[in-house]
């Protein structure tokens, strides 16, 4: 019986074995005495530190290069806290445009500042706060918003410095800005005057 070559042996035993940089290397050098492999390419093998080539790294990794680009980064959706913690914000993207209601208060309390009578007597719970914000730069939407301390609705926008900061601008007569961050609200619980995104899509459709 005729005994296989050092070749053959080597390269049956890298198929069993844990596959390394180092088993790669071996195959180069093996492949390289037939000079059928670039020098250039073996010399880097050569260089590589033995590493396990993981098949559940190798996946993860596979499956984190088709994700489209900013797929991990956190976006405005969700519930935040306002500057003073007296009340929460949600915002939903309704097909790319970004409303934000309230959903919870310290202290329960009516639009009656509104300027339209007919709302002054509505609960704020549910009201549109951030409202109607297109996307006008990276991490950037502008549109309007409804200040109910004093019943106004002026420009303004958001930005999202950070995943869990979000800074709210608002503008009267396009130059009296002022502005707040908002902490991304991870701690709370949803409560029963919670809205889910579907919802505040569904609230705001009309206006």
């Amino acid at each position: 019986m005729i005994a296989p070559s050092a070749t053959v042996r080597d390269q049956a035993a890298a198929a069993v074995a844990p596959w390394t940089y180092e088993t790669y290397g071996a195959l180069a050098r093996n492949q390289a005495d037939d000079s059928t492999v670039n020098s250039k390419f073996y010399r880097a093998l050569q260089v590589r530190p033995e590493r396990p080539l993981s098949a559940r790294g190798l996946l993860l990794a596979m499956a984190l290069s088709m994700l489209p680009a900013g797929a991990l980064a956190a976006g405005p959706e969700g519930e935040w806290w306002v500057h003073d913690k007296q009340a929460r914000i949600k915002i939903a993207d309704c097909a790319g445009v970004l409303w934000g209601v309230i959903t919870w208060e310290a202290k329960p309390g009516k639009d009656t500042h509104n300027p339209d009578p007919a709302k002054r007597d509505r609960a704020m719970l549910g009201v549109p706060i951030i409202i109607s914000m297109k996307s006008s730069g990276a991490n950037k939407w502008t549109g309007t918003i409804y200040n109910s301390a004093f019943g106004q609705t002026v420009s303004g926008g958001v930005e999202l410095p950070s995943d869990d900061t979000l800074r709210i601008t608002g503008c009267v007569l396009g130059f009296l800005c002022g502005g707040e961050n908002w902490t991304r609200a991870t701690d709370v619980a949803a409560t029963s005057t919670s809205m889910t995104g579907e919802a505040i899509c569904k609230s705001v459709s009309g206006s």
